[in-house]
């Protein structure tokens, strides 16, 4: 149960910092790219436990072009040797248009944000590693690649 409530808040952080990374993708560099803290990043290795392609991301009335705020989110769950992290990809679609996409028991190293939560462990991803190849989510200063690419 109480694995259950810390999920849940993770859950609702990642969908409150997915909501500001769609407003990123629409206004550019702005408070998503912020709340990417390089000086908390870290890289962890582990095995996919879990993939949740329908993550609701937080849906503002700020957002100009709702639909980013719409679109179903790729959450992770990764067990490591340290701890299980929920990891915070970004919109599914952007993975998929990658041609990358997870399942539970594969290997990958993560690399990307820490972010204050009660349990410490949630990472919003910059970089996903596997099997020799690279999915490229934020730049270094956490801006998403997918407000670069093209808009659904």
């Amino acid at each position: 149960m109480k694995n259950a409530f810390k999920f849940s808040l993770a859950l609702v952080a990642a969908i409150m910092l997915l909501g500001e990374s769609a407003a990123t993708a629409q206004m550019g560099p702005g408070p998503g790219a912020r709340m990417y803290d390089p000086a908390t990043e870290i890289t962890v290795n582990g095995t996919v436990e879990q993939v949740q392609k329908d993550a609701k991301p937080f849906q503002s009335d700020a957002v100009e072009n709702r639909r980013y705020s719409r679109d179903p989110h790729l959450v992770l769950t990764l067990k490591t040797r340290t701890g299980q992290y929920t990891v915070l990809v970004g919109p599914t679609w952007y993975a998929e248009d990658q041609r990358f996409m997870f399942s539970d028991g594969e290997s990958i190293e993560v690399t990307g944000s820490k972010l204050k939560s009660e349990d410490g462990l949630t990472i919003v991803a910059r970089e996903i590693h596997k099997q020799g190849r690279t999915l490229t989510l934020r730049n270094a200063s956490g801006v998403p690649e997918w407000s670069m690419s093209r808009q659904r």
